[in-house]
């Protein structure tokens, strides 16, 4: 669950009416740090810090460059760092370089940028000559920004460049191609999407949409083979905030799903997650989503789960190894990787990075003696960190056991798996912030698995932050009352929900892992509320 009450000393530092910063380079350099980094939470946090960056001027410019590279900001934070970026009074020509830089490498927000351009150099040559060849580019998707910006200069050069733009060409290609998707002409359909297979990544916003249209209503198998393909390079090129576009592909009902299930490859997707996932910039709930959709796509997932594993430490890796646990024995891949990190990388202070580590573990390869042994060894020793870590997995993988080792006909359970089917449906309600007492909107939608369990996912609302997450049924349901175990990408434990005897709301409270009470007035002291009435 996010915590929305660490970053009380930057709202106080705004609140001045200067902001003055550390005298020295190292305590300069990590406030600065602090403040970009602040940036990928959410609102009202984010623009906070983006406040904070702009009153300090042009020290922080190299900060809002390094925030704008990294693509994984939400596109109004983005927005508002390039807003920031034109505000400066003073920026110098390595700026206005790296602006260029961006938009040369294609970034998702190209209007945010050469707006920005426009406002700080407006007579800057390479300003110029960059918008002069976007503007002239009719089937440049970053026309109409580059159109945008020239507007903003307003000088004579500038209108001198608007007035040799062709007029409505990009909108008459478009509409050449729409009438060719929705062609009765299988010729015509293929032609229209190979050509937009070449000019990807332009038209990836405006076509996408019509192309999934096309491949739900096409007949013909080759078509649909070319709109799928089609679908899945396009999904990375569009301009849609990540976290929308992750969310469709987490979901194996979706349209997207649905879609690319006919393609050749899904290498244009999973380079792009891979991508997702090993950047240092990526935020903590990019890097999850990213993890859950690798997990969706079953074993083939695996390898690049198993390369993020590799590629860092700490929370990274607490992400990816909870997912690859999730995969049980279709992760085994991972073992390797996973008792190398418990052998020779262990660098978590956090417990509960410590268990996602041996819970993985213990849930990929419980039957495996080397898996044993490695736990048996941590666990029997007292003076290890993780000892009390390692004793919770083997536990688990103790519990497990039994439970295979019994039959589905006991009554109790019987009757569970016919109980839990009045509980599907969708519930909106709060939840309680980790620390504090703000109520956060919540959306749950509950569902059965084919074990007869169930699962959930939830996604909580902060002005235009989502946070995405998932829940799954632990123990029998008892007298209306649910314990799911609640995952997201901050962290995980266990959500208590009683239902009422309609079954049309919840009350309920959770728990963070580790934090699991022990008697009725420990758990009142340390429980979250979490709240829900049925929509559907």
């Amino acid at each position: 669950m996010p915590d929305t009450n660490l970053p009380q000393v930057m709202i106080t530092m705004t609140d001045t009416s200067t902001i003055r910063i550390a005298d020295s380079d190292v305590q300069r350099d990590y406030v600065l740090n602090v403040l970009t980094g602040l940036l990928w939470s959410r609102e009202p946090i984010c623009n906070v810090a983006i406040d904070a960056l702009t009153a300090i001027g042009k020290e922080a410019a190299p900060y809002l460059l390094k925030a704008c590279a990294a693509q994984t900001l939400a596109p109004s934070v983005l927005d508002a760092c390039a807003e920031a970026l034109s505000k400066m009074a003073v920026v110098d020509s390595a700026v206005v370089a790296a602006l260029l830089q961006l938009v040369e490498e294609g970034h998702s927000r190209p209007h945010s940028l050469l707006n920005a351009l426009a406002r700080i150099a407006p007579g800057d040559q390479r300003v110029l000559n960059c918008l002069e060849r976007l503007a002239l580019n009719p089937h440049d998707t970053r026309q109409k920004p580059a159109i945008d910006a020239l507007n903003i200069i307003g000088s004579y050069r500038a209108l001198e460049i608007l007035e040799r733009v062709p007029q409505h060409q990009s909108t008459k290609d478009e509409q050449l191609l729409t009438r060719q998707l929705q062609s009765k002409s299988r010729d015509e359909r293929l032609a229209a999407l190979d050509m937009l297979q070449r000019i990807l990544p332009d038209g990836a916003d405006v076509f996408l949409d019509l192309v999934l249209s096309l491949f739900e209503q096409e007949p013909d198998q080759e078509v649909r083979k070319k709109a799928s393909r089609y679908i899945a390079c396009a999904i990375p090129c569009t301009s849609k905030a990540l976290s929308d576009g992750l969310a469709d592909l987490m979901d194996p009902g979706s349209r997207i799903r649905c879609a690319i299930t006919e393609v050749d490859s899904l290498e244009p997707i999973f380079d792009w997650l891979d991508r997702l996932i090993c950047s240092t910039s990526t935020s903590p709930t990019i890097r999850y989503m990213s993890a859950r959709v690798f997990r969706s796509f079953g074993i083939a997932g695996v390898p690049y789960l198993v390369k993020g594993l590799s590629s860092f430490s700490g929370h990274p890796q607490h992400i990816v190894a909870r997912e690859l646990g999730k995969m049980g024995k279709n992760a085994a891949a991972a073992v390797p990787e996973l008792l190398r990190i418990i052998r020779h990388s262990r660098s978590f202070p956090w417990g509960g990075k410590r268990s996602a580590i041996l819970d993985a573990l213990a849930q990929i390869a419980p039957d495996e003696q080397q898996v044993i042994d490695c736990l048996s060894g941590i666990a029997g020793n007292e003076g290890d960190s993780w000892h009390h870590a390692a004793a919770a997995a083997i536990k688990t993988i103790a519990s497990d056991r039994n439970l295979s080792d019994s039959s589905f006909s006991d009554p109790v359970e019987i009757q569970n798996a016919e109980n839990i089917k009045q509980f599907i449906g969708n519930f909106h309600g709060t939840l309680q912030e980790q620390r504090g007492t703000h109520e956060i909107d919540t959306m749950i939608k509950l569902s059965q698995t084919d074990e007869r369990k169930l699962i959930g996912q939830f996604v909580i609302h902060t002005g235009s932050y989502k946070e995405y997450g998932e829940l799954t049924q632990q123990g029998m349901v008892q007298d209306r009352k649910l314990i799911m175990e609640w995952s997201d990408a901050h962290g995980n434990g266990t959500m208590e929900a009683t239902f009422s005897d309609d079954l049309s709301e919840f009350h309920g409270r959770y728990f963070l892992a580790g934090d699991q009470p022990v008697d009725e007035k420990t758990a009142e002291s340390i429980q979250r509320n979490w709240t829900g009435r049925r929509q559907s």
